[in-house]
């Protein structure tokens, strides 16, 4: 991965050199141009006209500016080629440490009773047994790497992988730099039916839960820049454009054309061959896909019409969804407990499924067996974005206004009451001074029991049941209306650098910045935050993955 990375970065520095290194041959030619045309000036009056030699100094003056700058830009480059040289010479050491920690691991595993899964204690002892040559090695690659990235930013050189998070059920999924981590799982009792799996849906072929985000190794050598995490199912899609399930299989919500779980990711295949997978939504006991076409597939369990092809008939492979989609464009997709939103270039959005308590919009409680378009106050406004939860919807549009709809208990639709709400209302409360002063909505997430929506300045707001600190608020009590989540954001806020994302889980939150850090806070139990324990946290607390050396 290191030296991977090492290649692709000196690579696009060498272009951007050859790129540079034109530039200034075109820019000195043209200067050598002008001083000799200047020097060849035959003027016979012995008393030059004054405008014009300033004029032509400015225009001298003005080429060697251009060229300095171009010659600064070289050197940056060079220093950077000097440091990527330290670098790939240092990355033989990592290999070598690698392979001792490779052997050092084999033989353990052979001779201990851990499996693949080994103490915190024992892993360091390991470490410690490589050698601290090599430990030392792998740290001056680490740094000499960072500090070639850094450089790389700065000159807007290198575009750096952002996170993906999902929070499932009892788990989270994160990605960041292409490579994918699980923590949590299911601590299940032994004498439940399939006890053994439910602690096994992390991808890494175990069954352990994970205190702390855990790479997973079957991914190696795929760049994963999207993850949906479901009930108890995950999905990751690449930047290839191929989708990977691994998980709970019953009713079919892998795509594999069977029920049987899957402990590693899994290629989706079928009627995915040969299309570029761009988004995913992983539903409790379903999963919607939606390719570069403009298409959505669903498959899963069919009850309620949660697929969206007419009937409850359980689908195991991705089958098109058609009906009043045929023709149009799909660009988003979103499936809830047992409902599912997708939504066109045209800016409208269409529900099918579970109608109870409201949660499709139209007006009543029934259940829609094929898309229908949500109408009421939406008419006449562009949908940009739609949150499924278990048992609500939240839409928002192209004014940065956020609309909320299904069953109301726990304040979850943010309305200041737990009325149920069978179509689209605008969310009020803190956003109506969001609203007032031209900031928008620019994303929601939609929970089981909970909501939390962020704006384009930054900042994050939740609402509805509040136990186990999932709303990040210090407490957990209920809040019916949008609250500005604070705690450790206060300090993101207050330096400028902004929230960009969230997901809300079952009974946990996950929050990320425009730092590519992840903050988590709610139920703590099985490791589901990634703070190494399973303690609840009433506010947000940063989880530190154990991300690869860059």
């Amino acid at each position: 991965m290191l030296k991977d990375n090492s290649m692709r970065i000196n690579d696009l520095f060498h272009q951007r050199r050859i790129t540079l290194e034109t530039q200034a041959q075109k820019l000195e030619t043209k200067l050598a141009d002008i001083l000799r045309s200047y020097s060849k000036i035959e003027d016979p009056n012995p008393n030059p006209n004054p405008t014009q030699l300033e004029t032509k100094l400015v225009d001298i003056r003005t080429q060697l500016k251009a060229v300095d700058d171009i010659r600064t830009q070289l050197k940056a480059v060079d220093d950077i080629r000097t440091q990527l040289k330290a670098v790939d010479a240092a990355v033989k050491a990592v290999d070598a440490a690698e392979t001792d920690y490779r052997a050092v691991l084999a033989i353990i595993i052979k001779t201990q009773p851990f499996g693949r899964k080994l103490p915190d204690d024992l892993k360091l002892s390991i470490v410690g047994g490589v050698g601290g040559w090599h430990s030392y090695m792998v740290a001056r690659v680490s740094s000499g790497f960072r500090a070639s990235v850094k450089k790389a930013r700065e000159l807007r050189m290198y575009g750096a992988q952002g996170l993906s998070i999902s929070a499932g059920h009892s788990h989270t999924v994160i990605s960041i730099w292409g490579r994918v981590y699980t923590c949590g799982g299911y601590q299940a009792n032994e004498d439940e039916d399939n006890a053994d799996f439910y602690r096994a849906h992390l991808g890494h072929g175990d069954s352990v839960i994970e205190l702390v985000p855990r790479f997973v190794e079957a991914l190696v050598g795929v760049n994963v820049v999207g993850t949906a995490a479901g009930g108890d199912h995950t999905v990751v899609w690449t930047d290839e454009g191929k989708a990977y399930s691994f998980g709970y299989g019953m009713f079919g919500r892998l795509g594999h054309g069977g029920e049987e779980n899957e402990r590693v990711p899994r290629l989706i295949a079928g009627v995915l061959m040969g299309k570029r997978v761009i988004g995913v939504s992983s539903g409790g006991i379903h999963t919607v896909v939606m390719t570069a076409e403009g298409k959505a597939y669903s498959f899963g369990w069919g009850m309620f019409g949660r697929l969206g092809h007419g009937s409850e008939e359980t689908e195991l492979v991705p089958r098109l969804i058609a009906g009043v989609l045929v023709g149009k464009r799909v660009v988003g997709v979103a499936a809830g407990g047992a409902h599912t939103v997708v939504w066109t270039d045209e800016g409208k959005a269409y529900s099918f499924g579970n109608g109870r308590d409201g949660r499709l919009g139209h007006g009543g409680e029934e259940d829609e067996y094929v898309p229908r378009l949500i109408e009421g106050v939406l008419v006449g406004k562009r949908v940009v974005g739609v949150s499924a939860g278990s048992y609500h919807t939240v839409v928002w549009t192209d004014e940065g206004k956020a609309y909320s709809f299904g069953w109301g208990m726990f304040g979850r639709l943010g309305h200041g009451s737990e009325e149920t709400e069978l179509v689209p209302r605008l969310i009020e409360g803190a956003l109506v001074g969001i609203y007032d002063t031209g900031k928008r909505v620019i994303g929601v997430s939609a929970g089981t029991t909970h909501t939390v929506v962020w704006t384009d300045e930054g900042k994050a707001y939740s609402f509805g049941y509040g136990v186990h600190g999932r709303l990040g608020h210090g407490g957990e009590e209920n809040e019916y209306v949008p609250r500005v989540i604070e705690g450790a954001l206060v300090g993101i806020y207050d330096t400028g650098k902004r929230v960009i994302g969230v997901s809300a889980g079952t009974t946990h939150t996950v929050v990320w910045t425009d730092e590519e850090k992840a903050y988590s806070f709610g139920n703590g139990r099985d490791g589901r935050l990634g703070h190494g324990g399973q303690k609840n946290e009433l506010m947000p607390r940063l989880v530190t993955p154990p991300l690869p050396l860059i």
